[in-house]
C-alpha cells in the first residue's frame, strides 16, 4: 500500500510543474506587451501629428510675353569687348582681369575669317583697357601689366608681334580708369562718368561717348553729359561725326543700330537691325566704311546699315 501511495502522488507533482510554467510564460508575455505599449506611446508634451488632406492646388497661369524688350546686357567687365578697324586689319581684344582672367588680343587681315594670338603675354600683361588703331596697320592698347598691374600704354611697330611700353603716350589717351569705373581718364584731366560702372568708351576727335546702365552718354565741352534718347544699349561705336549705338528693340530679332549725329542727339535713324544668336552675349561694335562690324559672343558678323 505504501507504494501504491507513493507512485499515485508523481502525477499529480507533474500537473503543478506544468501549471507553473504556463503562468510563468503567460507572465512573460504580457510583460512583453506592457513594454511594446510604453514605447509606441508618445512622451509627455508629444503629440502625433494629425494627418490633414489639401485640396490639390490649381496651376500657375503661364506668364503673358511682354512687348517690353529686356535690359540691356550686363556682364562680367572681364568680358568686355573691343574692335580697332585699321588700314586693312582688324584688331579685337577681351578685357581679362588683372591677377585673375588673362585677356586676349588677336589681328585680322581677312575681315575676320582668320584671327592671329597676339596677345603681349611675354611682357606679362593682366588686362586690356583700351585698343585703337594708329599708322595704317598698327595698334596701340591700354593695359594693366606685370603684379602690381601698373597702367600702361602700348605700342606695336610690327602687327603685333612685337610691343613697347610709351608712358607720354599713355598721358594722351581716353580710357575709364580700372580701378575706379566711375571715372574717366583725359589729357586734360579726368572727369566722373554719369553713373559708377562706366563701359564701352569710345572716342574719336572731340567726341566720346560711353555706355552707362543701358544707355549711351555723350561728353559735352563742358565736361557734362547728354544722354542719347535709345534704352537697353549693348554697344556703341563713333562713325565720323555720329554715334551709332546697338540696343534692344521690340522691332528686331537681335541687335537695332541707329545713327545718333553729333549736332542732334534728341532723334536717332533707324540704319540697321543685326540677327544675333544671343543677345545676352558680351557684345561690341566698330564701324568701317558704310558698314557695321559686330562682335557678339562666338557670332562675328560685318553688316551694312
Amino acid at each position: 500500500m505504501a507504494r501504491r501511495k507513493a507512485m499515485s502522488g508523481t502525477p499529480r507533482k507533474w500537473l503543478v510543474s506544468g501549471i507553473v510554467v504556463v503562468l510563468a510564460i503567460g507572465a512573460v508575455a504580457l510583460t512583453l506587451l506592457a513594454l511594446d505599449h510604453v514605447r509606441s506611446t508618445p512622451a509627455d508634451g508629444d503629440v502625433a501629428p494629425v494627418p490633414t488632406f489639401a485640396p490639390p492646388s490649381a496651376p500657375s497661369p503661364e506668364p503673358m510675353p511682354s512687348e517690353t524688350p529686356l535690359p540691356a546686357p550686363s556682364y562680367d567687365r572681364a568680358q568686355e569687348r573691343f574692335i580697332a578697324v585699321g588700314t586693312g586689319v582688324i584688331w579685337r581684344g577681351i578685357a581679362g582681369e588683372c591677377g585673375r582672367v588673362a585677356p586676349l588680343l588677336e589681328r585680322s587681315t581677312d575681315d575676320g575669317e582668320n584671327w592671329v594670338d597676339v596677345t603681349p603675354t611675354y611682357l606679362e600683361i593682366g588686362e586690356l583697357i583700351a585698343l585703337n588703331s594708329f599708322a595704317g596697320t598698327e595698334a596701340e592698347i591700354v593695359a594693366s601689366m606685370g603684379e602690381a598691374c601698373r597702367v600702361q600704354a602700348l605700342r606695336t611697330f610690327t602687327q603685333g608681334q612685337f610691343w613697347e611700353s610709351y608712358p607720354d603716350v599713355l598721358a594722351s589717351l581716353r580710357y575709364i580708369n580700372p580701378v575706379d569705373s566711375a571715372s574717366i581718364e583725359r589729357p586734360i584731366g579726368a572727369v566722373a562718368a554719369p553713373c559708377a560702372d562706366a563701359r564701352d568708351l569710345h572716342s574719336a576727335g572731340a567726341q566720346l561717348a560711353i555706355s552707362c546702365d543701358g544707355v549711351t552718354y555723350r561728353l559735352n565741352d563742358d565736361s557734362s553729359w547728354s544722354a542719347l534718347p535709345a534704352s537697353n544699349v549693348a554697344a556703341l561705336a563713333i562713325a565720323d561725326s555720329s554715334i551709332v549705338v546697338a540696343h534692344l528693340s521690340d522691332v528686331c530679332n537681335g541687335l537695332a543700330l541707329t545713327r545718333y549725329a553729333e549736332a542732334d542727339g534728341t532723334s536717332g535713324d533707324e540704319v540697321g537691325c543685326v540677327s544675333i544668336a544671343d543677345v545676352s552675349a558680351p557684345v561690341t561694335i566698330a564701324t568701317s566704311g558704310d558698314g557695321v562690324l559686330v562682335w557678339s559672343g562666338d557670332e562675328w558678323k560685318i553688316t551694312s546699315p
